[in-house]
């Protein structure tokens, strides 16, 4: 059920365009007052693929429920981006950071150990199973 879907019945014998409909709201439409016959149906909504059923036969007095179901197709519209994101720098000389006295000062130091100041930088964490409280600084391991 594909709102305002466009639906086209052609005669399947003769070609001719009998009438072209949308679906509601709800994504049902009617067809009053067809005439008696075979007919070709297709149906088209944006983002979907056409669907085309062939050789639907009405007679007089017929009541036709013709549930379909739509695939999703291709998208038609195109998007141009423009720019990049610039890359990340993970391992690099340059990457660094200096720590001034009155930081170092100002730090609540536990045991003022000068080991816990290179913990604090970004990218740093501490050595698993090091005795001697050494860390590693943006996945390198260190010596």
């Amino acid at each position: 059920m594909i709102p305002k879907a466009a639906i086209t019945l052609m005669g399947s014998d003769s070609g001719n365009l009998a009438r072209t409909v949308s679906t509601n709201e709800a994504g049902l439409a009617e067809v009053p007052l067809l005439p008696p016959g075979s007919y070709d149906i297709a149906i088209m909504a944006a983002g979907f693929e056409k669907l085309v059923r062939r050789s639907i036969v009405v007679h007089v007095g017929d009541i036709v429920n013709l549930p379909l179901t739509l695939t999703p197709g291709s998208a038609t519209q195109q998007f141009t981006v423009v720019g990049q994101t610039p890359l990340l720098e993970e391992k690099s000389v340059t990457l660094g950071q200096v720590m001034e006295e009155r930081d170092i000062v100002q730090l609540p130091l536990h045991g003022r150990n000068y080991l816990d100041l290179g913990r604090l930088a970004a990218g740093a964490v501490p050595k698993q199973g090091s005795r001697d409280q050494t860390f590693s600084a943006y996945g390198n391991t260190g010596p």
